[in-house]
């Protein structure tokens, strides 16, 4: 299908999805720096172009700023899914097993996520 402006894209597939994720996490000093240095605005730019050959060779053509935000959207879920699962660690009783768990690539993201970003249980008066 051709791209037509204003036109609605196909959805990521998994194997686009799991493409883009492993190709983040091999450039990630790259994209979000080593925690010293922050990146550079040309390098990061540069990443996400190559990130978007290489999405688009698994699939759809696609640019850099739809693998960007499609990225984003992932640590989003991601970031949620963490809060949920420690939400339901701390509940009184020890509370249940997890409801949901993380996909592969949703694994992989979540191994980029900095300590900063990542939501964490909070300490207690009583801790």
């Amino acid at each position: 299908m051709a791209y037509l402006p204003g036109a609605r894209q196909e959805r990521f597939t998994a194997e686009e999805t799991d493409v883009l994720v492993r190709a983040v996490k091999d450039r990630e000093v790259v994209l979000y720096g080593d925690g010293r240095n922050p990146p550079k605005i040309a390098s990061v730019k540069q990443a996400w172009e190559e990130i978007a050959k290489i999405v688009s060779s698994a699939g759809i053509p696609r640019t850099s700023h739809q693998c960007r935000k499609r990225y984003n959207d992932i640590r989003r879920r991601v970031k949620s899914k963490l809060a949920s699962i420690n939400r339901a660690r701390r509940v009184t009783g020890g509370g249940s097993a997890s409801t949901q768990d993380l996909t592969p690539a949703e694994d992989i993201a979540a191994s980029t996520l900095t300590a900063e970003s990542s939501p964490t249980p909070r300490k207690t008066l009583a801790s």
